[in-house]
């Protein structure tokens, strides 16, 4: 007989890092980081190479250790061995080795070899195991259904995502779990941020691009500026950059790269302001024309880029900011950081302010914000001029004044 023959499968010749697998005692998503036996090759090259008439007197000499390993063979395994392996699997298949095969699956979706074998197992199975949710799961899968079907059992069932994965058997660590998170963060509404903002933190740092700016469109969409998640928040402006000042934006659509940007001025001006709230609440107005703040000197320094000027605030000077020329704020950037804002001022006979720049018709390239009560109207009138938010209605820039003039139209 062929056991006699063969006695390299009889049991009490295993070797031993067969015997390691047949003693251990392990969790199926364990499995696939399992390596095959030596043994498991060569019992391989037995399968292959054996008449389909002799299998029904060999197969049950196949231990589980032995079955296991031929598993974890599949996935590279030639045409011809694939054809012995799926062999024994047409006669071994049971729920033991669908437990084992639905984490390494997850490992394997993509592996053609894999589906294969899954489809074998699924068509083998005795009745009573074709009933279980492993099962229907995998077969979901091979259907093409998969990821769909679970993402609508989470949708109507919302639980944090390790609740979830763990009921269906899913290996966090898997290609198949970390595809279905991705696909769950585009299309999850808010409460599955604030349910799983660790993971959404960590996919959408290790995703690639097109997947990352998916979840990130989504996670935008799903929140009110108020609502926003800080601690996502700063992981994103971590990975990323600031909306208006990095090139891993350019795909987020602008309204929504608006609202992030105007969040995190928002947080800039606030932490930088917190014992000035006079300031804060006229600069605070004027975020959704803000392209980006910087900060300096342990925050003590701050600019707000407006494009056409910047806006400089020391906090030492609690009752002025400074409103520069872009084109001069350049130049004098490095001066007024290293020097101070007083270096700038010493050298100038007057410094013109927003009154000024109102009722006198003065301007100039360096003009000074002062936050009295008065003060504060001058700023957003003047302000909302140069943003063309409205129109110049001083007397030197009326249409009607200088037709009267004889001045051109």
């Amino acid at each position: 007989m062929i056991m006699k023959a063969e006695p390299l499968y009889k049991p009490h010749k295993l070797s031993g890092a067969l015997m390691d697998i047949s003693r251990g005692f392990y969790l199926p998503e364990e499995f696939p980081t399992r390596r095959p036996s030596k043994r498991a090759e060569r019992l391989l090259a037995r399968l292959t190479s054996m008449r389909e008439s002799d299998l029904d007197a060999f197969y049950p000499t196949v231990s589980g250790a032995d079955l296991d390993s031929l598993l974890l063979l599949i996935p590279n395994a030639s045409a011809e061995q694939l054809i012995g392996i799926l062999r024994i699997l047409r006669r071994r298949a049971n729920r033991r080795v669908l437990r084992l095969f639905w984490p390494f699956f997850q490992f394997n979706y993509k592996n053609p070899n894999v589906t294969n074998a899954a489809e074998t197992i699924l068509h083998a199975l005795p009745p009573k195991d074709r009933e279980t949710q492993i099962a229907e799961n995998l077969r979901l899968f091979l259907e093409g259904r998969g990821f769909e079907a679970l993402l609508e059992r989470l949708k109507n069932n919302v639980v944090p995502l390790g609740t979830f994965t763990a009921r269906e058997g899913l290996v966090r660590e898997s290609p198949l779990a970390q595809r279905f998170c991705e696909l769950y963060f585009t299309v999850c509404g808010k409460e599955g941020f604030l349910l799983n903002p660790k993971r959404f933190m960590l996919l959408i740092d290790k995703a690639s691009n097109d997947v990352s700016d998916a979840m990130l469109i989504n996670y935008l969409r799903s929140f009110d500026r108020e609502e926003f998640l800080e601690d996502v928040n700063m992981s994103i402006i971590y990975c990323r950059g600031e909306p208006f000042g990095s090139d891993d934006w350019s795909d987020i659509p602008q309204e929504l790269r608006r609202k992030f940007a105007d969040w995190n001025s928002y947080r800039l001006l606030a932490g930088h302001f917190t014992r000035n709230k006079r300031k804060l609440r006229v600069l605070a107005d004027l975020i959704p024309h803000i392209i980006r703040i910087r900060l300096a000197g342990k925050n003590t320094y701050l600019a707000a880029d407006f494009g056409d000027f910047v806006i400089v605030d020391v906090n030492e000077l609690s009752s002025y900011s400074y409103l520069i020329k872009k084109s001069l704020y350049e130049r004098l950037s490095r001066k007024i950081e290293e020097s101070g804002i007083e270096s700038v001022l010493y050298s100038m006979d007057r410094v013109v302010n927003a009154r000024d720049f109102i009722i006198e018709e003065a301007e100039d390239s360096f003009m000074q914000l002062e936050y009295d009560e008065l003060g504060k109207l001058y700023i957003k009138d003047m302000i909302n001029i140069m943003l063309g938010l409205t129109p110049d209605l001083r007397p030197s820039k009326s249409l009607i004044n200088k037709k009267r003039r004889g001045g051109r139209g």
